[in-house]
């Protein structure tokens, strides 16, 4: 029988891919003010998850993996780990942590002094047992990489569910594709599945992703955003478990957010309205909660961005849009503006009133494009990734070569 007023619902935190004291290497060139705010960008991740923590009371976090960072394992990293530990162990908070790829045990430096309220997955998978009141208990199994590569399959050493109590399975690696050969623990979700954990915490893949819709696999992503590549708010996952559900959800933790967009300038020949185009685009991307690092696609046809001194004009646009953005805390920095702008003409016009660049396209339409693309098509390489060459895809290559002709010609 129940004993009342006792709750049997288990509540953590699931977490991965901490990267701290990333190096950010290549973004030196940032303002002095952002390129400290994204250094730390990392600390002040964790610190949201140490606090997240405390407020919710959870009763433990795990860590799938790759706390630190390749080989930039700093001592203020370690120190600022070790930090947050005491912070949870005064808080009566428990910690399931591995080490992954990034921050495998076969490194003389990662050997370091926890409190108790850490727990270590070994280089096998082990078992730990977590108990609250209520008899509420918690087995979770995991494994450290040894090394930078585990090639192996780890599936098989972890047991099936036994008893009505909680499984959890941490797990940093990836799942098997057959055309690639994988080093990172390979695994096939049905193997997850067949296990019948309660919760798979996953590490190890940088984007939020949940594995099964029948079931609860996640990866949660990482904590921060690494790189131009990784786009959007990352964070981690609150769960909240108890015998008839599962719930999991999302909070952000990053501090700087890598975005992208892309802005639409057709036949605007005026500097002050593109200035104008972007500064509203700046407006809709800028959070009250974090920083921007924004990548710029210009696209569109124009005379604007054309020209011999395309490069000063894009760098005199940066230069414009970026002022007094170093000093707000919630700055929309624009990294870089690529420039896909096509050159306003009309080729059609060309052809009839331009007498040099008129037959030049003129002979372009007398060739015969099988004929023009056979060297490539029925080249070995170009059989195997090649499609199809149908009437769309010579018109779409007769158009482009067209374009590169013209703005070469206008250029030279």
């Amino acid at each position: 029988m129940e004993k009342k007023g006792v709750s049997h619902m288990i509540r953590f935190i699931h977490t991965a891919d901490l990267h701290l004291d990333r190096p950010f290497v290549g973004l030196s060139h940032l303002p002095n003010k952002i390129y400290h705010r994204m250094r730390e960008s990392t600390f002040t991740a964790f610190d949201t998850i140490i606090k997240k923590a405390i407020e919710t009371k959870v009763d433990f976090i795990i860590i799938a993996g790759d706390i630190f960072d390749g080989s930039h394992r700093s001592f203020k990293a370690q120190n600022r780990f070790i930090t947050g530990m005491r912070k949870l162990h005064q808080a009566g908070i428990h910690v399931y942590l591995s080490y992954g790829n990034h921050d495998h045990l076969n490194d003389d430096w990662n050997r370091l002094s926890f409190p108790d309220n850490v727990h270590v997955f070994p280089p096998e998978v082990k078992r730990f047992t977590f108990s609250k009141a209520g008899d509420n208990r918690c087995d979770l199994y995991g494994f450290s990489y040894k090394e930078k590569h585990i090639q192996n399959n780890m599936i098989p050493f972890y047991p099936e569910k036994e008893g009505s109590h909680y499984h959890i399975g941490i797990l940093h690696g990836a799942e098997k594709e057959p055309s690639n050969e994988n080093h990172y623990a390979p695994f096939l979700t049905s193997e997850l599945i067949d296990l019948h954990y309660d919760y798979w915490a996953l590490g190890h893949i940088h984007k939020r992703e949940k594995l099964s819709l029948n079931h609860d696999i996640w990866y949660p992503g990482n904590i921060q955003g690494l790189s131009k590549k990784e786009t959007g708010v990352k964070g981690a996952s609150l769960v909240e478990m108890d015998h008839t559900h599962v719930h999991t959800s999302f909070f952000p933790t990053s501090d700087v957010v890598w975005d992208e967009a892309n802005l639409n300038i057709e036949r605007t020949e005026k500097i002050d309205r593109v200035i104008h185009q972007i500064d509203q685009l700046k407006d809709e991307k800028r959070s009250q909660t974090n920083g921007t690092l924004l990548t710029l696609y210009i696209e569109g046809s124009t005379s604007l961005l054309q020209g011999r001194d395309v490069d000063e004009k894009i760098e005199e646009l940066l230069e414009s849009v970026r002022d007094e953005e170093e000093e707000r805390d919630d700055f929309v920095w624009i990294v870089s503006i690529i420039n896909q702008t096509d050159p306003l003409w009309d080729i059609d016009e060309l052809k009839q009133n331009n007498y040099f660049i008129g037959d030049v396209l003129k002979e372009i339409d007398s060739i015969n494009m099988g004929s023009a693309l056979s060297i490539l098509y029925h080249h070995h390489l170009g059989k195997r990734y090649l499609g199809n060459i149908t009437d769309e895809v010579r018109q779409s290559i007769k158009h482009e070569a067209e374009k590169l002709i013209v703005q070469a010609l206008y250029k030279g």
